[in-house]
This record gives structure tokens, sequence and C-alpha cells, in this order.
């Protein structure tokens, strides 16, 4: 069991970045996580973020949508840095880990194991997202 975690969690920090390539992967997963939280024919309108980096505290990313009633949910990510490196100084969110520890839906903190399976079907979700876009670019390139 440890190892499928250990795996679940490196999958998902490897596709988390698949997104938008600018925007950070915590800020990525997090949508998604929100995305597993939500029925599936239920899309969501991003309506805002906020950020909160409080060192040792962890970091806190609070985003607001709409499905179509407002909603909000925030994620929690803990420190992890050891030491200030040059990668945490030019990139602060990079002290914190890939993988949530908390996620808060409309007030509602999820359990630890409705957690885990969040985070395990938005791996999923990701995966699904990046082998659709594998696809529809190999007809493309194939003519080549």
């Amino acid at each position: 069991m440890p190892g499928t975690l250990f795996g679940l969690l490196a999958c998902a920090t490897f596709l988390s970045g698949c997104g938008n390539p600018s925007e950070d992967v915590r800020l990525s997963f997090c949508r998604t996580l929100v995305l597993t939280q939500l029925p599936a024919t239920t899309p969501a309108v991003w309506t805002g973020v906020t950020i909160d980096a409080r060192g040792y505290d962890g970091l806190s990313i609070r985003l607001r949508f709409e499905t179509p009633s407002a909603g909000e949910a925030v994620c929690g990510y803990p420190w992890r840095s050891v030491e200030d490196t040059a990668l945490t100084l030019a990139d602060p969110l990079a002290a914190y880990g890939t993988s949530p520890t908390s996620l808060e839906m409309n007030g509602r903190l999820l359990s630890r194991p409705a957690l885990a399976k969040a985070i395990k079907d938005a791996v999923v979700l990701q995966a699904r997202g990046l082998a659709g876009q594998i696809r529809a670019a190999l007809p493309a390139s194939a003519g080549h």
C-alpha cells in the first residue's frame, strides 16, 4: 500500500504540471481536486484565486468558482523545504509539497480517506486529459 500511494503521489506531481504551463502545479492540482468533488456533468467556472504562503505553517490555495451556484475550496499544502535554495528563492512556492494534505469544500473538511480518494481521482482525471491530448496530436503529426 505505501508503494501504491507513493506511485500515485509521484504521478500526481508529474501530471499536475500538464495543464497550463504558466500555472503553478499546486494550483493546477487543486483545481483538478475540486473537479473530482463536483458532479461529472457540472462544469466549474473559476472566479477567484488566493494563494497564502505562510512559511512553516504551510500554503493555502483558496479557489472560488461557480457551478452555477457559488462555491469555495481551500487546498492546504505542507512546507517541505529543508533550506533556502536558488529554486525556493526564485520560486517561493517550490518550498511547499505538491500533494495537498487537506481539502475543504464549501466549509466541509474532507477526511483523510476522502482526500486520498480525491487525489487518486484527480490523478486519473489528469491522466485521461493527457491521453486525450496525445491522441489528438497523433493524427496531426502522422501526416508529416
